[in-house]
């Protein structure tokens, strides 16, 4: 794990800029790494056996890494450097929306103070934190680019980006109402963000206030697949009573708190009855929650759905959500035509979802 994330560094580094990421000279440098990174992810894959944690998120997200680092590494090498570089960055996301899953695991320390990583911009060190599981560094790291008024003036969408893995790391891994609510008081300070943003972080407010009181009224959670899976679900009405459009950012907290909730669950009984249906919730809220550039994982969770509890009614459902998102994600408002290769993988996972008109089978 520690080659993958030196590799991820280290192309972190050479594609922070366009200077850095076109200069010639740093070509074979870049693709060393970049080829590194495929070999981490292979050898990430191999220890998901052996690894304590039976969320079937591990699974999931080192298939995506084995999957994306070759996919760049094969853009870069045949001259596709601007989609390679896009990938590159992306394998960050995919560490961070993994790791934040919870507060387990070991921690990478990073040097960013000489070598190649010296010089590296404040987001991009808190990325690479964030991905290595150094929370309480990132978290420090991301504070000070929150109080960046020219970040957010020049580059709101970045600012918004740092705020996000913020707030995702103080609900999913600290699991803190209050801290969660401080950071964001002392970022709506800062001079230049958009009103918008500025409007989201009033509503994320209010919905940790709210948190708050049910601490302090002494409220805890049974750590069994049935508690937890109902707590899920209160979270998730919780966040739809709240949106005042489907795509509201209301419920973003509760959505997030959901999450955690379900991976909890998911890592007591990854087997268990209402596994699929965890992962169908998963979906949804991973839908709800794309701003916080957790991928496409929502279309992930609904295939997983479909896999885990074929031919029943969540299958469908899972499918229903599923073949929506891609044919969105393809057509758009452009009309572009559903790939061939596509629409044939969702017509199997149509059939591996359709649960039998006569005695429908419950997710085992």
């Amino acid at each position: 794990m520690q080659s993958l994330f030196q590799a991820l560094q280290e192309l972190l580094v050479l594609s922070v800029d366009d200077s850095r990421y076109n200069d010639a000279r740093n070509e074979p440098r870049i693709e060393a790494a970049a080829q590194a990174l495929v070999k981490g992810a292979h050898g990430a894959a191999r220890m998901h056996g052996k690894s304590p944690d039976q969320d079937p998120s591990v699974g999931i997200f080192t298939a995506l890494l084995q999957d994306g680092s070759k996919r760049a590494f094969d853009a870069y090498r045949s001259g596709h450097k601007a989609y390679a570089r896009t990938l590159f960055r992306n394998m960050a996301s995919a560490c961070i929306a993994c790791h934040s899953r919870t507060a387990a695991g070991s921690q990478l320390k990073w040097d960013f103070s000489s070598g190649f990583a010296q010089g590296l911009p404040l987001f991009q060190q808190a990325e690479l934190l964030a991905a290595g599981r150094s929370f309480e560094a990132a978290s420090a790291t991301l504070n000070q680019v929150l109080t960046d008024e020219s970040l957010a003036k020049k580059n709101p969408q970045q600012w918004n980006r740092a705020l996000r893995i913020a707030l995702a790391i103080q609900i999913r891994v600290e699991r803190s109402p209050k801290k969660a609510r401080e950071l964001l008081e002392n970022a709506e300070k800062t001079a230049g963000i958009p009103q918008f943003t500025r409007l989201d972080i009033q509503d994320w407010i209010r919905s940790l206030r709210a948190w708050e009181s049910d601490e302090k009224a002494g409220k805890t959670l049974a750590s069994n697949e049935k508690a937890l899976f109902s707590e899920s679900q209160r979270l998730m009405k919780l966040a739809q009573a709240s949106q005042r459009y489907p795509m509201d950012r209301a419920g973003d907290v509760a959505y997030l708190r959901a999450t955690s909730v379900l991976h909890q669950q998911l890592q007591v009984a990854p087997q268990g009855e209402k596994s699929a249906d965890a992962l169908l919730s998963l979906g949804l809220s991973y839908q709800t929650l794309r701003d916080f550039d957790f991928w496409n994982l929502n279309e992930i969770y609904f295939e997983a759905c479909i896999h885990r509890a074929p031919h029943t009614d969540t299958a469908e459902a899972c499918y229903r959500r599923l073949e929506e998102s891609v044919i969105v994600g393809y057509t758009g408002s452009a009309g572009t035509e559903l790939p061939v290769t596509e629409r044939s993988r969702l017509d199997d996972l149509r059939r591996m979802a359709s649960a039998p008109s006569i005695g429908k089978k419950s997710p085992q």
